[in-house]
């Protein structure tokens, strides 16, 4: 009996092991892992495609497990699951762990990680905001348009109209999509609106995206272009036709003020304001497009048919604006002509005849002749003989009419309802008091014009002593240019350079016929300069905004500024100058003298003139080296150019813009700049498409950022750009959009149980408060939890919901109307992976990198003496020795468990053994 019982033993022990060879068996021994990427394209829409292949088995002996585990901040972290495709993927770097479980033996695991996966990604939040395609509305016509900006996110968007003024249709609206500036995109919603406040929401296909408020400005006749009664040569003035029942209106000037008001300039560049001219009273015909040209731009002709010029004159003109398409929106100004006149002048285009030039007046502002005009010349007065008539038929016509000198003369205009009378006497005479002289160490020279003797050359003119008649400077004129101080081929100026004259001598100024004693005539005073002037200043001439005291000053010389630079018998420049400062140094610049005739020109280079007391040393070239009278130093004092004080700027953040707000000041010597009015501010250079090249704005005024990174303000007039400003300062900007933390988004049960409660925590970063959260089912439409169970006083939202393995859709929208969607798997906390391995090898002198696979609330690493050595999601341990060699412990918490939660991992540091193929050592010959 015992033995059978043995027996049946060891047959039982036989049977029980052969049956676990057998399941043994049929585990595989090895199995293949790789996976495929697909990156991501939205916010987080990456994959891993896994593919296994198992090794000594059949594929359904075995059962997987796979996990992902994110390696950098903002990248995913999915529940584990059997499944060989891992969707909802942010970009980020990751590991992807494979657990492969033999069915047949529970205790038999193939456990394999892929290190360092990238998924890639160059989604951006959209950033939307109010378009400049924005255009207000007439109560009487409705022709607002409503349009948004929208830079990055998807491809595709819908614009929902959530509120609206009564009448208008709500929800999905279409539009037309244009090119905005930097790569952005203007939605240009489709038809014309009425005045008031709108409500759009505005997402990409992957749910990103916010609400926004947009208000059309209410518009009334005073937004019509306005019309006022001139005021000066660049405002409205009126010029006559071709005819009676035409006329040309120049009317621009007065709406610089309006074209600030980004309404107005978008229906006038859209052409919807028309005008018209009709005597008051009248009903205008004809109707014209709004054109505000350039300062030099011709005016604009108008057809005031059936109406004439002199109605215009009896009953008034009515200049009228109104809204094309829309006859009841008008404006109504105006207009009361004064009377027509002409210009006259003189000319001397023959020696014994003056002639009296009469044409069209070239800034008679607000009156108008009706053409042809006829004129009568009397002598003397209006009671005078006639001598004769003259007729002048257009505005760009003039006569001219030959009369003698020292007479007086009358002319009378008449169009048969205007007209306009004059008188002249012409008298001959020299005119030397533009120029008065030019002095040297010895010697002065005097200056002088013929003007009215210009038709009588050949001629002469002598300067004679006034106590013996001696001529002291006799000059034979046979040509208009001769001796002129420009020389011989300059004909813009006729003044002329007398021979050199003494000191302290009156001299009396003559012209005479070519014959030298026949009088023309004779100055009737006396001259003399009793010394020579050392007087001298710096005159500021045209600073520049592309740098501090940079620029062009005009230096004059003499009393009053009244001596030019000496030149020679051809007019070229004989002297040269340079500028020294207080120790001697010269400022580097370029001296331009060519166009003046008491100065010459001093541009900067690359030094500043700051203020102070400079020396000017000037040559004379025409001298020799040594002679006393080559050199001369005259010093002035200089009050500097333009400077900047106070430039500094401060910031506010609000829906995904930085609004800029600089400050500073514009000095121009010591004095503020025309009370700071002409300071602009400019982003100079910066992150593309973060900023708006070339656009200035005056202080205090907004500036918009909307990526982040580094840009440089600079400051200065209405020139500033990147190439010319006075002052930079250096702005950096962090990230805007409002976004979510993903340190704080978790989705965790505390138990090891398919029924443990679910605890997701979430958290929306750079928006504006308040910031609404809710809990929605995987559609990200369904309603779960409408608002958190709690919020925690660093802002972390709360909710309690499902358990272990459900999946959500976590919402969050700021005051802005920014919001996201985000995924979430509830996992169990004891089942994470809290670090990425447990076990490191290194050499030492290396550096040994520890990190959380988490990016959890708090951390505690510990050295294997129990020391606490950091509190940071990682930490290196740099130069690593054998004797730092052991177990660190990790232990973080989480927000809403009662436990702690803990990891090892064991470090070992050894010698690193280099191995050597003993068939590379070359054998030793003795």
């Amino acid at each position: 009996m015992k033995h059978t019982i043995v027996t049946r033993i060891i047959w039982l022990v036989i049977f029980l092991s052969y049956q676990s060879f057998i399941l043994s068996a049929q585990c595989p021994s090895d199995v293949i892992f790789t996976a495929t990427i697909t990156h991501s394209v939205g916010p987080s829409d990456g994959a891993f495609n896994i593919n296994t292949k198992v090794v000594g088995s059949n594929d359904n002996m075995v059962t997987y497990v796979f996990e992902t585990i994110p390696l950098t901040q903002g990248a995913s972290h999915p529940a584990p699951t059997d499944n060989p495709v891992i969707n909802n993927l942010a970009p980020g770097t990751y590991n992807l762990l494979m657990k492969a479980t033999c069915v047949n033996d529970n205790s038999r695991i193939i456990s394999k990680t892929l290190t360092n996966l990238v998924v890639k990604g160059s989604y951006i939040l959209p950033s939307i905001t109010e378009s400049k395609l924005k255009r207000g509305s007439f109560s009487a016509c409705p022709l607002g348009i409503l349009a948004v900006n929208v830079k990055n996110g998807g491809s595709t968007f819908t614009c929902t109209l959530k509120d609206a003024p009564a009448g208008v249709s709500l929800g999905i609206t279409p539009f037309t999509i244009k090119p905005g500036a930097n790569g952005s995109k203007e939605l240009v919603l489709n038809g014309y609106y009425p005045a008031g406040t709108y409500k759009l929401d505005i997402r990409d296909q992957y749910g990103k995206g916010r609400e926004l408020n947009i208000t059309l400005a209410q518009l009334t006749v005073d937004n019509l272009p306005t019309i006022v009664p001139p005021a000066t040569w660049v405002h409205e003035r009126f010029t006559p036709g071709s005819d009676c029942n035409h006329i040309f209106f120049n009317y621009l000037g007065l709406y610089d003020a309006q074209f600030s008001n980004e309404d107005f300039k978008k229906y006038y560049d859209q052409e919807e304001f028309e005008i018209a001219i009709a005597p008051t009273g009248e009903v205008p015909n004809r109707w014209q497009t709004v054109i505000v040209p350039s300062p030099y731009h011709p005016a604009q002709l108008f057809d005031i048919t059936p109406y004439t010029i002199g109605e215009l004159h009896t009953k008034g003109v009515s200049v009228f604006a109104r809204l094309k398409n829309c006859p009841n929106v008008f404006n109504e100004c105006k207009i009361k002509l004064r009377k027509p006149e002409f210009q006259h002048e003189g000319s001397q285009d023959q020696c014994e005849k003056y002639g009296w030039r009469i044409y069209e007046a070239k800034f008679q502002f607000n009156s108008l002749w009706c053409f042809p005009v006829t004129l009568t010349l009397r002598e003397k007065n209006k009671t005078g003989n006639v001598v004769g008539t003259y007729t002048i038929n257009s505005a760009k016509d003039n006569v001219t009419m030959l009369v003698d000198y020292n007479k007086q003369w009358y002319v009378q205009a008449t169009d048969g309802t205007n007209t306009w009378e004059a008188t002249t006497t012409p008298e001959r005479f020299v005119d030397y008091e533009k120029l008065p002289r030019q002095t040297f160490c010895d010697h002065w020279r005097k200056f002088y014009n013929l003007n009215t003797f210009s038709a009588c050359v050949p001629l002469i003119v002598k300067i004679e002593r006034e106590s013996d008649g001696h001529a002291q400077s006799v000059q034979v004129i046979k040509k208009a240019t001769d001796f002129n101080y420009f020389g011989t081929t300059n004909n813009n100026s006729n003044d002329k350079a007398s021979n050199p004259l003494e000191y302290g001598v009156d001299y009396r100024l003559k012209v005479y016929k070519a014959d030298g004693t026949t009088l023309l005539w004779s100055a009737p005073t006396t001259f003399h300069q009793d010394a020579r002037s050392d007087k001298f200043e710096f005159r500021r001439w045209n600073p520049s905004s592309c740098g501090k005291h940079m620029g062009s000053l005009f230096l004059r010389f003499g009393e009053n500024g009244l001596e030019p630079p000496l030149r020679d018998a051809k007019g070229e420049i004989m002297v040269s100058y340079r500028i020294l400062d207080s120790k001697g140094k010269e400022i580097p610049g370029t001296f331009n003298t060519y166009k003046s005739y008491t100065g010459t020109y001093f541009s900067t280079t690359t030094t500043p003139m700051p203020p102070g007391t400079y020396t000017l040393e000037e040559t004379n070239l025409s001298l020799p080296i040594g002679d006393p009278c080559r050199v001369r130093f005259l010093s002035a004092k200089w009050e500097g150019l333009y400077d900047v004080q106070n430039f500094t700027y401060t910031s506010t953040t609000e829906c995904g813009i930085l609004r800029l707000k600089p400050q500073g000041k514009i000095m121009d010597k010591g004095v503020l700049l025309d009370g700071n009015k002409k300071t602009r501010f400019s982003i100079l250079s910066g992150v593309a498409g973060g900023y708006t090249p070339k656009f200035l704005v005056k202080e205090g005024d907004i500036i918009e950022l909307t990526k982040p990174g580094n840009y440089v303000l600079g400051i200065g007039d209405d020139r500033v750009s990147p190439t010319c400003y006075l002052d930079t300062l250096h702005v950096h900007i962090e990230p805007l959009n409002f976004e979510i933390s993903r340190p704080h988004l978790k989705a965790y049960s505390c138990m090891n149980s398919s029924s443990s409660v679910g605890h997701i925590e979430v958290k929306g970063i750079k928006g504006k408060e308040p910031i609404t959260y809710e809990l929605r089912k995987m559609d990200g439409v369904t309603v779960v939890k409408s608002a958190p169970d709690d919020i925690s006083s660093d802002g972390v939202a709360h909710f309690v919901a499902g358990v272990t393995g459900d999946q959500f859709m976590v919402y969050a929208k700021d005051a802005c109307g920014q919001y996201f969607l985000e995924p979430v798997t509830v996992v169990s906390a004891r089942s994470m992976l809290l670090l990425p391995t447990s076990y490191i090898r290194a050499c030492p002198n290396s550096t040994i990198h520890l990190q959380s696979t988490y990016e959890l609330d708090t951390y505690e690493w510990r050295a294997p003496d129990g020391t606490i050595i950091s509190t940071d999601h990682s930490f290196d341990i740099v130069d690593a020795q054998p004797s730092q060699s052991g177990r660190y412990h990790f232990t973080t918490k989480l927000r809403n468990c009662d436990y702690k939660l803990e990891a090892d991992v064991d470090v070992q540091i050894f010698p690193c053994v280099v191995l050597v193929n003993p068939h590379l050592i070359s054998p030793v010959i003795p």
